[in-house]
């Protein structure tokens, strides 16, 4: 079948045919597909549906001055989370991840607590991992980072094909094709979000990813442009993160790491504020937040120390349930600042 290729495209861009398969432009001149067989989405909802989050997994973060090596899965129907044991090839803490229809990415991997502080431990160390035989992949240079960093954040458009890493020492911006498993530099974000720790936190939804640390700023997908401004999600020093979701808004706090139980809901597309009137069970930061598909989780925090602490945050409800050992993650006695991933038994493309 002859497809109607948008004529001058650059690096990244993307095309999804009639089929529902996602073409993307790379450097050599191609467009690439993964090539899959997908059934026709039913929904109208393609955002929403394309994809059925069934789990999730989280891996690295750290406790005290240890970083982890392991991944624990969450089998979001039955609120249970069980460790997969040691499988990545590095440890790190203060890292953020990642993730395709296929596989999670962690960024960055230093075998160290990745803090901007006390001289730093920067790296453009990726580590992947396959979501379906949960075993770790061997490292492939293209995929690590143009640029060396620690605690970066991290952005994913809506179809799972594109990812952009900045801060965590640096404005300059990563691209990473999920396509070609391919990293590009990808200009700058806006200055202003940043101060010396340069620490993030990232929301995205199915048009616009959004930036905090000591500012905002926003990234639309269709244009790769940047905005500053535009969500109250300016308190915060990139150390509270955020859960995102499908359902067109996402959560977090707007402050330090424990400060307070406040929770604040946005509006993914626009950054307006929805409610402010929700609270976690304990003050916290450095979440380790594992977004699903009509509710999410946090597995594992800092509330002066790093712990196991679980709570789930109901999107159609905004309840927010502190959940017992079954839903812990388990292989180390706590961790925060770890990465998180999200998976789907089944592709229903669109």
């Amino acid at each position: 079948m002859a497809y109607d290729f948008p004529s001058s495209p650059s690096a990244g861009t993307e095309f999804v045919a009639s089929t529902g398969k996602v073409y993307l432009y790379d450097n050599s001149g191609s467009w690439t597909t993964k090539g899959d067989t997908q059934t026709t989405n039913p929904f109208t909802n393609a955002f929403k549906y394309r994809t059925i989050y069934t789990r999730g997994y989280t891996g690295g973060g750290y406790k005290n001055s240890t970083p982890w090596r392991n991944v624990n899965r969450t089998q979001h129907a039955s609120d249970t989370t069980s460790n997969l044991g040691d499988i990545l090839d590095r440890s790190s803490g203060y890292i953020d991840g990642g993730w395709s229809d296929y596989y999670g990415y962690l960024y960055v991997m230093n075998n160290a607590i990745n803090q901007s502080w006390g001289g730093g431990s920067v790296s453009t160390y990726v580590t992947s991992y396959n979501m379906t035989t949960e075993v770790a992949r061997t490292n492939d240079s293209n995929w690590n980072l143009k640029t060396s960093r620690w605690e970066p954040g991290v952005i994913i458009n809506g179809n799972l094909t594109i990812a952009w890493i900045t801060g965590g020492g640096s404005t300059s911006t990563d691209k990473h094709n999920y396509v070609t498993e391919t990293m590009y530099e990808s200009g700058s974000a806006p200055a202003n979000p940043f101060t010396s720790e340069q620490t993030c936190a990232t929301l995205f939804g199915q048009f616009r990813g959004w930036l905090a640390a000591y500012g905002v700023a926003s990234l639309e997908f269709a244009t790769e442009t940047w905005t500053s401004g535009g969500m109250a999600f300016t308190g915060t020093d990139g150390h509270s993160k955020a859960l995102g979701s499908k359902h067109g808004y996402g959560y977090g706090k707007n402050a330090t790491n424990t400060a307070t139980t406040q929770v604040h809901k946005w509006n993914d597309t626009t950054g307006s504020t929805i409610r402010n009137d929700l609270y976690t069970p304990d003050g916290s930061g450095e979440e380790n937040f594992q977004q699903g598909q009509n509710w999410g989780y946090c597995v594992g925090n800092y509330n002066g120390a790093q712990n196991n602490n679980t709570y789930k945050v109901n999107y159609l409800t905004d309840s927010i349930t502190a959940m017992g050992s079954d839903t812990q993650p388990k292989g180390h006695d706590g961790a925060s600042s770890a990465g998180c991933s999200s998976a789907s038994a089944m592709l229903l493309g669109g």
